[in-house]
């Protein structure tokens, strides 16, 4: 079973118009934000990408930490309830961008 087209750009926070746009350059052809999208063709279009890591010695410890992780500990500490979609675009900006202690590897 595959995602639709619409979880996809929402999951990526995109827009569904630009992810059937990357789908048919890579020769998968869909044509509505309804379309189902294999997950193997969601791998090969979506998958290969790695977060940008950031060093922050001192800031960080020896885990690594996403970026959304990080707004979401700030935003607690000042008292600030999260919403609905909080958890999402905490996970789609952890695959976006990683603080790190250490060196990379």
């Amino acid at each position: 079973m595959g995602k639709r087209v619409y979880e996809i750009a929402r999951e990526l926070s995109l827009g569904a118009e630009e992810v059937m746009q990357r789908l048919n350059d890579a020769g998968i052809e869909v044509k509505s934000h309804f379309a189902v999208v294999e997950n193997s063709a969601y791998e090969r279009v979506f998958g290969g990408r790695r977060p940008y890591q950031v060093r922050l010695p001192g800031f960080v410890s020896e885990e690594d930490i996403g970026l959304g992780d990080a707004i979401k500990r700030a935003t607690s500490t000042l008292g600030v309830r999260p919403c609905g979609g909080c958890g999402r675009r905490a996970a789609a900006l952890n695959r976006w961008m990683v603080f790190s202690g250490r060196r990379p590897r």
